[in-house]
């Protein structure tokens, strides 16, 4: 829980910002699924749930976004 994205690319909460809208500081990881051992997103990627910092202080999980990044 409130992880953070590491990747060759743009942080989650930066292209959930860029595709939803709003200020990236709005945003925050709420959890990441990571890659272990077998068990493999994609190429060892891990998918990301982000949410709006306004929605988590209602406690509104229903608006929640999702990605994926992987190597």
């Amino acid at each position: 829980l409130g992880d953070y994205g590491f990747s060759q690319h743009e942080l989650p909460e930066t292209e959930i910002a860029a595709a939803i809208g709003g200020d990236l500081a709005d945003w925050l990881t709420l959890f990441t699924i990571h890659s272990s051992g077998d068990m493999q997103w994609g190429d060892a990627g891990d998918p990301y749930i982000v949410i709006h910092k306004s929605a988590l202080g209602r406690g509104d999980f229903l608006d929640v976004h999702a990605t994926m990044y992987s190597s």
